[in-house]
């Protein structure tokens, strides 16, 4: 499973609010309440963004399908949702209340991070109210994930700081991150999110030396997702 650090979510947090054209907010922003961890057979959905109240406008960011896994409840509030099959009946058993951390002043959108099954057979991803079952956003996934393929590397010996290149085939915007494991890909950190560009440097200085280092990009569509 992807692990995002307090930092990055600080990069989910800063990215909504400047898109909303609004000023940056304390650390406290965000909630950490622990949630009880569960464990999905299904493929994760990352999916985070910000609801401005009262009008129910809903921005996201790019949203990555991760490997199934663990993955910590929602904090369960007045919002909530939903996965549709192609005949626009909801997935039973899928759907989440959810809530959003904000700040005193209306015009700033509270935010929302949280992993949760997506089932296979979504056709269509609604965010709700739940009081009145107001729909708030509506997000068609694509047919396919994108293309991608990471160009080979000269060395597999890394020192100091190294260019990772990519390649991506599809139509519409693409968003990268990048993690790194040290552990044989036994746990992942993130290093960057939502980029645009089909590069990033390294810098190898900053991890211990190891020789069971990996290095896994992803790209999203802005749902679907691919991974090497």
């Amino acid at each position: 499973a992807l692990w995002i650090s307090t930092v990055h979510y600080s990069d989910l947090r800063e990215a909504i609010l400047t898109g909303a054209g609004a000023q940056a907010a304390s650390d406290g922003l965000l909630n950490f309440t622990p949630q009880p961890r569960l464990v999905s057979a299904d493929m994760l959905l990352l999916a985070s963004g910000g609801i401005t109240e009262p009008s129910g406008v809903v921005e996201t960011l790019p949203w990555y399908l991760l490997d199934p896994g663990d993955y910590p409840e929602p904090v369960s509030g007045p919002y909530k949702i939903m996965f549709l099959d192609s005949a626009g009946q909801e997935l039973a058993g899928y759907t989440r209340s959810f809530t959003t951390t904000g700040t005193e002043d209306p015009a700033e959108p509270g935010l929302f991070t949280f992993k949760i099954p997506y089932p296979p057979n979504t056709a269509r991803v609604q965010i709700r109210r739940v009081a009145g079952n107001a729909l708030l956003k509506e997000i068609f996934p694509s047919a396919t994930p994108p293309g991608l393929t990471l160009d080979p590397p000269a060395s597999t010996t890394w020192q100091g700081e190294h260019s990772l290149t990519w390649q991506t085939s599809g139509a519409g915007p693409r968003y990268y991150s990048v993690d790194v494991s040290t552990d044989d890909g036994a746990t992942w950190e993130a290093l960057a999110v939502h980029l645009t560009e089909t590069s990033y440097v390294l810098d190898t200085a900053a991890f211990p030396n190891t020789s069971t280092a990996w290095v896994r990009i992803m790209a999203t569509d802005g749902l679907r997702t691919a991974t090497v």
